[in-house]
């Protein structure tokens, strides 16, 4: 799998009995099945968003750069501030600065003049963009959906379940 600019890859991971075993190596109590489960779930989180970026790679676009844009068909009326996009992409303002930059030279998007604020600016989805989105999200929608096919939904609904409760005990952690 081509993990192209991610951070951190995680290809080999120890088996539960490689835990057990530096467990009883190192004199320790790690918990086996909860470390190896994290440790799973990091690498295929890793290892599908590699298959997404690279997905939408071929279609011509990053992924921040399509976050971008579906933040703005997510807004009611296609529009939003560049602060507002930073916070939802979950990048600086200077990154979703060119990010901004890039979409519209690609004319997907472009920028007015704020109506309430004459120092501020506002990005909005152009005809074009709307155009982008609505030939690539049907191929993308099933791209991603295709990750889970096999699986039945009964399994997909307890794996919802318990991704709640782990963003549960991460709020908790962050607070802590």
């Amino acid at each position: 799998m081509n993990h192209l600019d991610l951070p951190f890859t995680m290809q080999d991971i120890p088996s539960r009995d490689e835990i057990r075993q530096q467990n009883e190596l190192l004199q320790l109590a790690l918990p086996e099945t909860g470390l190896h489960a994290l440790l799973r779930l990091m690498r295929i989180g890793n290892d599908l968003q590699a298959a997404v970026a690279l997905h939408m790679q071929e279609h011509g676009i990053s992924m921040a750069r399509f976050s971008v844009l579906a933040q703005l068909l997510r807004s009611g009326d296609h529009q939003l501030t560049p602060s507002v996009l930073a916070e939802r992409v979950g990048v600086t303002r200077a990154t979703v600065t060119g990010l901004i930059d890039g979409l519209e030279s690609s004319g997907w998007i472009c920028r007015q003049v704020h109506p309430s604020d004459r120092r501020s600016v506002i990005i909005e989805l152009t005809e074009e963009g709307v155009a982008f989105l609505r030939t690539l999200l049907p191929e993308h929608a099933e791209h991603i959906t295709g990750m889970v096919r096999d699986i039945p939904d009964e399994d997909l609904l307890h794996l919802e379940h318990t991704l709640t409760l782990l963003e549960r005990n991460l709020e908790v952690a962050d607070r802590g």
